[in-house]
């Protein structure tokens, strides 16, 4: 867009009325990154969950505005309101745990979705139903991430 004669802003995805207190941007969280350390490094895997919590931090802290600062200020973005809305959409995205399962057969959404799609009314029942083998999903689940 840097090099297009079109002027264009950029814009937080809108709150969803006047009582909604923060902006909620959903981030798609399979589009992220993953970290995986052999088994041999186990014994260490605090430490090591340390060390990826703490580069994280500092990611956010330091490289993000500066990245924010040399390479979107100015160049990529053309107003300072624009700027101002990055900063708002970088402060105020989440991941949606549902949606992360969704990769891993705990179809939570699809559910969701078949239920709204097919107009179904007492979906509140029928997730009740799907509980058991939802949860059995979610524990195999934890249970091969400690593995």
């Amino acid at each position: 867009m840097r090099e297009s004669e079109s002027d264009f802003g950029v814009v937080p995805m809108p709150k969803a009325s006047d009582a909604q207190k923060d902006y909620a941007i959903h981030v798609q969280a399979n589009v992220g990154s993953m970290l995986c350390f052999p088994r041999s490094a186990a014994q260490n895997a605090e430490r090591i969950g340390q060390v990826m919590e703490d580069m994280a931090y500092i990611s956010y802290r330091d490289v993000m505005p500066a990245y924010m600062d040399k390479c979107i200020d100015g160049k990529a973005i053309r107003d300072k309101e624009s700027l101002v809305c990055l900063e708002i959409i970088r402060s105020s995205y989440y991941c949606d745990l549902g949606f992360m399962c969704q990769q891993m057969q705990i179809d939570i959404l699809s559910l969701m979705r078949a239920y709204v799609t097919n107009n179904v009314a007492d979906y509140a029942s029928l997730l009740k139903k799907a509980q058991k083998g939802l949860e059995t999903r979610i524990a195999n689940l934890g249970k091969s991430f400690a593995d």
